[in-house]
């Protein structure tokens, strides 16, 4: 390689990795004959670095830049402001909008997690929440305790007859103000299987009925409430892996009993069990989902179930074409099966399809006289289950719209 050579792709190395930043050139440096390409382009840097001023950030630009610097808006729902958090949602359908603060904190690291909260909707419903769990997940210890209350004044629920032959025409609504207070422990045995139990007390109260008929204030429950004390059981076994997309099949059988403290006219049992199985279709950017899902409610002899804790199917998770809370009974069953693809990294689209009814019979366990729906929806998909969703549905009685967080099922 010749001397000239050599000295010109000196020259535009320098160019490339430092004289684009206006720096000079070292001294002793050779210089390129003036009309040579390496000369031309050595002057063009040169007559642009006379003209080069410092970089200027507008006032909104920097905010936004500050914003980003503090992980916002993640820190803000995470709970990074000395624990407190902003809130959104939580609460039943009927609600409206709802928004709120919360309070997170942990002590001696992994092994205690307080958080407390307040919401409030648009449409003056009223929650507030405390929990402390010891120890948390991040500890890797495989159980845990959970220590919770609630207050809960809820102004207008939903309230339709009792069946699956209930008329969407005679449509109520009811105001139920609660306080619960109970303990849960769960722990794993071995991989797949985790064991889990509850205790806990529940006082509720009927403040005023609206609409619906005469026939909404006939249920069992309404002309009384009684204080419950609540305790139950549950297994779920998971054969399942841990993927972003999981796979899999899943059951999980759950027992409790209510006993009422003031009247014993509504001590009743309830089992139920539901059963999951995600099935990739090649790839896991194609997976069939399925979810098969049974609850019966048993009074005792001379006893009744009421109303406002009967198990009800209809909404955003069972029967996504009808109302929130529309079949109410004391048994029911509901089956879903979704379609899902990846359209991108993060998200999925689905076609469902839900079938589903409610019974007071056991007899009735059949799959006849079912209630049915399908529609199209759009999931995001984040590790840990988190993220949104949305989902447009139609059945008989028309078209519903659903936004939510979290998975389906």
């Amino acid at each position: 390689m010749s001397a000239r050579a050599t000295t010109t792709l000196a020259i535009a190395a320098w160019l490339w990795f430092g004289g684009a930043l206006g720096a000079q050139a070292p001294a002793g440096a050779p210089q390129a004959p003036p009309d040579s390409r390496a000369g031309l382009l050595d002057a063009a840097r040169r007559a642009k670095a006379k003209t080069l001023t410092p970089e200027v950030v507008s006032k909104w630009e920097g905010r936004m830049l500050a914003l980003e610097r503090r992980n916002f808006p993640n820190s803000l729902f995470a709970g990074e402001y000395n624990g407190v958090r902003s809130l959104i949602g939580g609460m039943p359908s009927g609600a409206g909008l709802v928004g709120g603060v919360g309070y997170m904190r942990g002590a001696t690291g992994d092994l205690l997690r307080f958080t407390a909260s307040a919401r409030l909707s648009t449409e003056n419903y009223r929650q507030l929440d405390a929990e402390a769990l010891l120890p948390t997940a991040r500890s890797g210890r495989p159980f845990q305790i959970r220590i919770h209350g609630r207050y809960a004044d809820y102004r207008a629920l939903d309230l339709f007859p009792l069946g699956q032959d209930s008329s969407p025409d005679a449509l109520g609504t009811y105001r139920f103000e609660s306080r619960t207070a109970g303990v849960a422990a769960s722990g794993r045995v071995g991989r797949f299987v985790k064991l889990g139990g509850d205790a806990g007390v529940l006082n509720g109260s009927i403040r005023s009925f609206d609409g619906g008929g005469a026939g909404l204030r006939d249920l069992p429950g309404a002309a009384s409430q009684p204080s419950f004390v609540f305790g139950g059981a549950h297994v779920a076994i998971a054969l399942r892996d841990d993927a972003l997309r999981f796979a899999g099949v899943s059951v999980i059988l759950d027992a409790t009993r209510w006993v009422d403290l003031d009247t014993n006219l509504f001590d009743f049992t309830r089992l139920a069990g539901e059963l999951q199985a995600h099935v990739p279709l090649g790839p896991r950017n194609r997976m069939l989902a399925v979810r098969l899902r049974t609850s019966h409610s048993m009074a005792d002899r001379g006893a009744k179930v009421p109303f406002y804790l009967m198990e009800t199917i209809g909404g955003a998770k069972t029967i996504r074409s009808f109302d929130e809370y529309r079949f109410r009974d004391t048994r029911n069953l509901v089956a879903n099966a979704e379609y899902r693809w990846e359209i991108w990294t993060y998200a999925d689209l689905a076609v469902f399809g839900d079938v589903g009814k409610v019974f007071s019979d056991e007899g009735d366990l059949t799959w006849s006289g079912l209630a049915a729906g399908y529609g199209v929806g759009l999931r995001s998909v984040l590790p840990g289950g988190g993220g949104f969703r949305i989902d447009l549905a139609r059945g008989r009685e028309g078209f519903r719209f659903h936004i939510g967080g979290g998975p389906s099922f």
